[in-house]
């Protein structure tokens, strides 16, 4: 299915090529005309791939989904949620929410069910309606703009926010643990002011859940509900961690303000590489103020870095230390305007979309 997307895709985009890039000998890319996708904004911010292998695009105002032969707007979503009705905007923008909903991050569930994350809460598209998520306490319902969210191998949907981890079973969603209420007791100072970026499940050596956050790389142990600090002790704290990409053996990644971290987690302890953004050798040469954004990994395990320099995305391959541009948006940025990668998506085939506030990009 994958591949008949791809070669549809071609096939209709061949006459609406506005730009083509061939930065790397192997892999070339083509900028997929806003118009045939059907945005009304070239602002993408998410992408992913469901167990139909259609693919789901999320872009300001919009959610779209390709199903091999035609885009499809979810524009019923404003419909099924209260908080996107406007009826002065024809349900397209929230103003309380600085005028839009912007999807920042897609993932699909086990019952390929679409779960995003969204300023005002989480939301998930059951295939039949779209439903909005906020915490439930103390007999109140909190609206919630969950910085990040994973899933569990019993299906339970784990949000952080700001210092709170909530959870959502049984159709709703409960706060589970707070850091500055509960964790000052354990890993985290009390003055400390916590904010998480990325969370992951893990199942082994114990069933928990890995925080990036200003504090580094927190360990939180779903059963006990104790919190561990595993930022190695020579990084001097707050330590901002921004993603976590979870591995093979027990293997992650986190992209942090300094570079990359490498984690293997043991059973009491975990060992760690550090590599600062000074120590990777990139092709198009090293640059004081390139910041990574963004470590990944392929379904091949390769690595991949998304980066940003004056305000200008770009992608890499990541072998080791040497980092070989692929992508970049530095040919359509201009004085007055600069393109960054919001999202990048690789499919088993190895076919690569990309999303960027210039509009949605695919691999040849």
């Amino acid at each position: 299915m994958r591949n008949k997307i791809k070669q549809i895709i071609f096939c209709i985009f061949i006459s609406f090529t506005i730009y083509q890039y061939a930065l790397s000998d192997d892999i070339k890319f083509t900028k997929i005309d806003d118009n045939l996708i059907g945005l009304t904004s070239n602002d993408i911010s998410s992408l992913a791939i469901d167990k139909n292998g259609h693919l789901w695009v999320g872009a300001r105002n919009q959610m779209i989904e390709y199903d091999g032969e035609k885009w499809i707007e979810h524009s019923e979503i404003f419909n099924d949620i209260d908080y996107l009705k406007n009826p002065i905007s024809g349900g397209r923008c929230l103003p309380s929410f600085g005028g839009s909903f912007y999807p920042s991050e897609i993932k699909i569930d086990n019952n390929n069910h679409v779960w995003m994350s969204s300023g005002f809460g989480l939301i998930e598209y059951n295939r039949n309606k779209w439903i909005l998520y906020n915490l439930e306490f103390n007999g109140r319902t909190w609206l919630t703009s969950p910085s990040c969210f994973t899933f569990d191998e019993k299906g339970r949907i784990w949000m952080a926010y700001f210092d709170t981890i909530n959870i959502i079973e049984e159709g709703k969603c409960k706060k589970y643990f707070s850091v500055f209420t509960e964790g000052t007791q354990q890993a985290i100072p009390a003055s400390l002011i916590l904010e998480c970026f990325d969370i992951a499940y893990q199942k082994t050596p114990q069933e928990c859940l890995l925080l990036a956050s200003t504090w580094g790389v927190l360990e939180f142990n779903i059963n006990t509900k104790r919190i561990y600090n595993r930022t190695p002790n020579e990084k001097e704290q707050p330590f901002f961690v921004y993603s976590i990409e979870p591995g093979l053996d027990k293997y992650n990644l986190f992209t942090t303000s300094e570079g990359i971290l490498e984690m293997k987690m043991l059973q009491y302890n975990s060992e760690w590489t550090s590599y600062m953004t000074s120590d990777i050798n990139f092709s198009d040469g090293n640059f004081d103020r390139k910041q990574i954004l963004k470590v990944f990994l392929d379904p091949n395990g390769q690595e991949w870095l998304i980066t940003r320099l004056n305000l200008i995305g770009s992608l890499y391959k990541l072998n080791g230390k040497e980092a070989e541009l692929v992508f970049s948006l530095k040919d359509v940025s201009t004085k007055t305007k600069s393109y960054q990668i919001n999202d990048v998506l690789i499919t088993d085939d190895n076919t690569m979309y990309i999303a960027t506030n210039n509009g949605l990009y695919i691999s040849e």
